[in-house]
Order: structure tokens, then C-alpha cells, then sequence
């Protein structure tokens, strides 16, 4: 009788998880495509004591209580060499883990600095408003949204921005990751190529988040 649900399940993914989870008594999982995050934990680096760098970045990521923070230098052809992950540790409600950040970045100058403003968004315009460089963004789901949107409704929303004063830039999160994960399969140094350190910033939680994702 199992066998017979087993093969009638066959070329139907429906009955074919319903079999799994409840005749079997097993957990289903999709199948798609991923990453291994010990294979990454194995590409860590000693950097020389100059690198190609061209153009520095960061971007952070907010949470109830801390911001944490990715720090990218950028080379030829997209070359990227992760610098830094730092997380500063407090509620961002309040002010003090904000300047806590723009102290850090006001150090490291970079060229842009994408801040999340998908929770404590107020504390997030707020911080952007005195900093051009400082950009908010916010995820907009769908895999046929383009990670950044085409040059002329860049320029309206610039405008924008510049009359208005901290004004949300929307990033297709789905084409990003999918960028990303791409990019960190690469396993020749060259043009895309994301390079990490090996410091104690990049350790075994790091990667497990950075592969936690799978494109199904």
C-alpha cells in the first residue's frame, strides 16, 4: 500500500510532500539551488598590505537591538574584497547606536552607505537627511523587479531626495541575492570574485547566514 501511494505520488510535487510529511514522517525540502557555507568558510584570506581597492561601500542592516555593518572595497570589474563586519550593539530607537554608526563611517568614508529602512525607518531618514552619501533602501520583492531601477526614475527620485531631504531607494532583493550568490560561487580571483578575510569578523555564524538562503 505505501509503495502504491510512493509511485501514484510520483510526478505530482503535491502529493509527493504530502507522502513525505505525513506517511513517511519526514520534513520536505525544496529542492533549489544554494550555497555550502563551509566551502566559503575555506576561502578565507590574508590580505596583503595594499589591495586594488577603488571605491569603498558599506551597507547596514537594522534590527530591533543593533546595526551591523559590511564594509566592501572594489576593484576592477567588480572585485570585491570584504573588509569588515562590524555590529554596534544597542536599541535603535534610541540615539546612541546611531552615532555609535556615523562615527564608524564617518571614519571609513565611504563613497555610499545603503542603511536598511525597513524597521526604525524614522531613526533611518533621519540619519540620511544630514549625509548624502548615507542612502535608505528598502527590499521590494519579485524576480522580475531589476535590483536597481532604470536610470530616469533614478534621476526623479535623486530629485526628489534633494528637495525632500532622506528618500527610500527600493532594491529588488530576489535579482540581488540571486546577484550575490552568483558572485560568491566564483572560485577564480578576477572580475565579480568576492574575496574574505580571515578575522575574527567572518566566522562560522557569518556564513551560515550569508548561505541561508536557497533559490527555489
Amino acid at each position: 500500500e505505501l509503495w502504491a501511494k510512493w509511485e501514484d505520488a510520483h510526478g505530482d510535487t503535491a502529493n509527493l510532500k504530502r507522502f513525505v510529511n505525513t506517511t513517511l514522517a519526514e520534513t520536505w525540502e525544496e529542492k533549489g539551488d544554494s550555497i555550502a557555507d563551509v566551502a566559503l568558510i575555506a576561502r578565507l584570506e590574508q590580505y596583503p598590505e595594499r589591495l586594488p581597492i577603488r571605491l569603498l561601500t558599506t551597507f547596514t542592516d537594522v534590527q530591533k537591538d543593533r546595526l551591523e555593518t559590511t564594509l566592501v572595497g572594489w576593484g576592477m570589474g567588480e572585485e570585491a574584497w570584504v573588509l569588515e563586519h562590524v555590529i554596534h550593539d544597542g536599541d535603535t530607537a534610541a540615539v546612541g547606536v546611531w552615532e555609535d554608526l556615523a562615527e564608524y563611517l564617518e571614519d571609513k568614508a565611504p563613497a555610499r552607505a545603503g542603511i536598511d529602512s525597513g524597521y526604525n525607518t524614522s531613526m533611518v531618514y533621519a540619519f540620511c537627511e544630514r549625509r548624502k552619501w548615507a542612502i535608505p533602501t528598502k527590499g521590494v520583492t519579485g524576480m522580475g523587479r531589476p535590483l536597481i531601477e532604470d536610470e530616469r526614475r533614478r534621476r526623479q527620485r535623486l530629485r526628489h531626495r534633494r528637495k525632500k531631504g532622506a528618500y527610500v531607494e527600493p532594491l529588488g532583493v530576489d535579482q540581488g541575492k540571486a546577484l550575490v550568490y552568483s558572485r560568491v560561487k566564483l572560485t577564480v580571483p578576477g572580475p565579480g570574485y568576492v574575496h574574505f578575510p580571515q578575522q575574527a569578523d567572518f566566522d562560522d555564524e557569518y556564513f551560515a547566514q550569508l548561505a541561508a538562503e536557497k533559490l527555489v
